[in-house]
């Protein structure tokens, strides 16, 4: 494995362990400022990364295979995967009569699994704009805008901006489209990347000196939801930066090939995870220790079922359903 091939499973590897903390820990100690302060914070890292690292990923998808069929596998292996696990995940608390913030009803279970996903058909928006954008570059007058990276740059940054103060919804899916782009268009220049942890560390230092982030505010339009959202276009960086330098000192580390190796199963952990987490949220005893503990189930349960399942027809009906139709 290359130094940047290990650098991107690293970093994915990274930012699912962080989604994990938030996801299990974000249980406890709800109350806590410092809690929402730290899950807001953890929030601007893990899902920009990503993004990020899908767009750096999709720039070699582009260049292999024509628009049309990207958009197809895209499709089915993100949307049609997330339809599939809404409906499983469904049910699999109408089975568990799981109440841990989640309406008793079919509509309510429904809801809950489809936040659980959400970032399956957020990721799908993010790739099909990048897929919309390099059709727009060949028309004659919009292609001009188009071509302009630092034009288009401003310009979705003010419908960010714009869409923050009336839909919060609207204004993630313009957000985490930007980073996908981001990532697509390369690594930036290192004064960029500077610049971008230059301002998300002072972002970090407001939220705990200012006391404005909470995790309700990523739901609820306004200035705060503005801020949040700068943050995660700046943060998209951080953990690709800090991991790919220390790829470059230390690629031969055991810790480096575990991290690597937890990132080349990110699908399966993202998706599966929900399963030990629903069932501690029905039945356990909520408190730091058993946080602890279902973190670790977490991590090793969607390894386990990926290390058995990778490979096969079940693989390939539940989390890769393009491949499956390449063999039909």
């Amino acid at each position: 494995m290359t130094n940047r091939k290990k650098y991107i499973d690293v970093s994915k590897g990274t930012a699912i362990l962080i989604v994990l903390i938030t996801h299990v820990f974000g249980l406890y100690a709800v109350d806590s400022e410092i809690h929402n302060h730290i899950m807001v914070i953890c929030a601007t890292l893990h899902n920009p990364t990503f993004y990020f690292m899908s767009g750096v990923l999709f720039y070699g998808t582009m260049k292999k295979y024509d628009r049309s069929k990207i958009l197809k596998n895209k499709f089915l292996d993100l949307v049609v995967v997330f339809a599939v696990w809404v409906v499983i995940y469904t049910m699999y608390q109408i089975i568990l009569g799981r109440t841990f913030y989640v309406e008793n009803s079919i509509t309510g279970y429904s809801v809950s699994a489809i936040n659980s996903l959400w970032f399956l058909p957020t990721l799908f928006c993010g790739m099909s704009a990048v897929v919309l954008l390099d059709v727009l570059k060949h028309c004659k007058h919009i292609g001009i805008i188009v071509k302009n990276d630092l034009l288009l740059c401003m310009i979705w940054l003010l419908m960010i901006l714009v869409t923050a103060f009336y839909s919060s919804g609207m204004a993630k899916i313009f957000t985490f489209s930007y980073i996908v782009w981001k990532g697509y268009l390369g690594k930036s220049k290192k004064h960029i990347e500077r610049l971008d942890a230059a301002v998300w560390g002072i972002n970090v230092a407001a939220v705990f000196v200012l006391n404005f982030a909470q995790t309700s505010d990523m739901s609820i339009p306004g200035w705060r939801l503005a801020l949040i959202l700068f943050m995660f276009v700046t943060g998209s960086i951080i953990i690709p930066q800090i991991m790919e330098h220390i790829c470059e000192k230390k690629s031969e580390s055991k810790v480096i090939d575990r991290l690597a190796k937890v990132g080349q199963n990110t699908v399966y952990i993202y998706i599966l995870h929900f399963f030990v987490l629903y069932l501690f949220e029905a039945y356990g005893k909520i408190n730091l220790f058993t946080c602890a503990i279902c973190y670790v189930l977490c991590v090793f349960f969607p390894l386990a079922v990926g290390h058995v399942i990778k490979g096969k027809k079940i693989d390939y009906i539940l989390f890769q359903p393009s491949k499956l139709l390449k063999r039909l």
